[in-house]
């Protein structure tokens, strides 16, 4: 049986007893029921994973121990970024979802001259919680060991000149170039200003 996997920002020693956040705490006792003894995967982003177990079980609070530490890396060997232009709600969610289960390590959302989304810099900051929560919820289920970052959001011409690749694609449906004819990338960081127009996936 598949065990749950439970993400935790803080550090994770074998044989410590440590007390669950919250959040992860609400998701284990009031959503899955767990009990004591429960044994599930812990992850703190760091790379790897720990077995645990629980240890202590209340409504409100959860206490378990960190048992043996899995290295075990599940990351894509390519570092790709994201610019995804910012959509409403579900939608947004959703892309953001597929795009940590797809293996992008960063993700930047853009400011288009079309964005429909206008918001205060203090909702900006709890939409960005809410991405930021998605992100990590999706890392729980698809299995990866390191939550991807996201960044600011920033208007599209900023995002130009501060994204930093070997190769930047831009994907328009009808283009003439495709994914599979680009060259392979030979380092993490530019080395020109090139950009890659090539037909979507479907």
């Amino acid at each position: 049986m598949r065990l749950t996997r439970i993400y935790q920002p803080q550090p994770l020693i074998t044989g410590n007893l440590i007390r669950l956040s919250s959040a992860a705490t609400h998701h284990l006792v009031r959503v899955l029921r767990v009990t004591v003894g429960t044994e599930f995967i812990l992850f703190n982003g760091e790379g790897g994973e720990f077995l645990a177990r629980i240890i202590s079980c209340k409504k409100d609070s959860v206490t378990i121990q960190v048992c043996q530490h899995s290295p075990i890396n599940r990351e894509s060997s390519l570092q790709i970024i994201l610019g995804q232009t910012i959509l409403r709600a579900e939608k947004m969610d959703y892309t953001l979802q597929k795009a940590v289960e797809l293996g992008v390590t960063h993700i930047t959302p853009l400011i288009s001259e079309r964005s429909l989304l206008k918001l205060s810099a203090e909702r900006w900051a709890k939409r960005s919680a809410h991405w930021q929560a998605v992100i990590v919820a999706a890392c729980e289920q698809s299995g990866r060991t390191r939550i991807p970052l996201i960044s600011r959001p920033m208007p599209f011409g900023v995002a130009i000149d501060e994204i930093k690749a070997d190769i930047r694609v831009i994907l328009i449906p009808d283009a003439a170039q495709t994914i599979q004819s680009l060259p392979r990338p030979l380092s993490r960081f530019c080395r020109n200003n090139s950009y890659k127009v090539c037909r979507s996936l479907r």
